[in-house]
């Protein structure tokens, strides 16, 4: 297993640069860079915005949850250019995974199950043929968001083309119990990355907390373990959402990247 984020960490899990998602604002040609000019190197995923938008005539959409999409708004009529432009970037940066979603979540999810199934084949057919995989995270505002819905999508994809990013704190959101129910739904050998963030959901309220990697519900030390004893031996990517102490999100994202790789040793 690797680890990768900040503070000494391995690689890169690319989200945004140069003040936008990297399908807007990265150059059309040459060497992609940082905005310090350094060379973009050891880029696990590229991850972006592709299939997190409302699917046409897919039913009223759940406003339970918050939808995050880096103030992009793109459609689904932009999905196969805006594909082909992850993948020409994913090809530049040597990125081995571009990231993808499953529409954002109607109140009927099961409705759009295998129409969203047929839309994400078709993308990893054209991911397949550039020599990327795509890499479908289960996200708790789009139709795919509990390990268990992740798991049963996965079991339609083609696996030479579309893995599982797998969040379980997503999987929390969503209302399951991440580990060791959520993930014990999945195929490890399906899972081609791991998003690390933690929280805390009060049972009364329902009241969600970001917090430091390890003390939430998500159950990382188990989470980590059964990676290791499965033959994970992919990435463990920080997702810092916690704010940290006084709202200082960099000493909290720096927290949350020591305790991450602390446990990842520990595992």
């Amino acid at each position: 297993m690797r680890k990768d984020s900040e503070s000494g960490l391995e690689s890169v899990h690319a989200m945004a640069s140069w003040g936008g998602l990297h399908l807007e604002t990265a150059p059309a040609a040459g060497p992609v860079t940082s905005p310090s000019r350094a060379p973009v190197r050891n880029l696990g995923v590229l991850s972006q915005t592709l299939y997190k938008c409302v699917l046409p005539d897919g039913g009223a959409i759940d406003e339970r949850f918050h939808h995050d999409a880096f103030q992009a708004s793109f459609s689904f009529d932009d999905q196969a250019q805006l594909l082909d432009r992850a993948l020409e970037i994913a090809k530049r940066l040597e990125a081995p995974i571009v990231r993808v979603f499953s529409f954002w979540r109607t109140v009927e999810p099961e409705r759009n199950f295998r129409r969203i199934v047929e839309v994400l084949q078709g993308g990893g057919d054209v991911a397949r043929k550039a020599g990327v995989l795509l890499g479908l995270e289960n996200e708790h505002a789009c139709h795919f968001g509990t390990g268990g819905e992740v798991a049963l999508a996965a079991s339609d994809l083609a696996p030479d083309s579309l893995g599982i990013v797998w969040d379980p704190a997503n999987a929390c959101v969503c209302g399951e119990q991440a580990f060791p129910g959520g993930y014990r739904k999945l195929r490890a050998e399906r899972i081609c990355h791991v998003h690390a963030k933690d929280l805390v959901i009060d049972s009364v309220s329902g009241r969600l907390d970001w917090c430091d990697i390890g003390l939430g519900q998500v159950g990382w030390t188990g989470q980590l373990a059964a990676l290791v004893e499965d033959g994970y031996n992919g990435s463990v990517s920080l997702e810092t959402h916690w704010g940290g102490a006084g709202g200082d999100k960099y000493a909290g994202s720096t927290i949350c990247a020591k305790s991450l790789a602390r446990l990842v040793d520990e595992a």
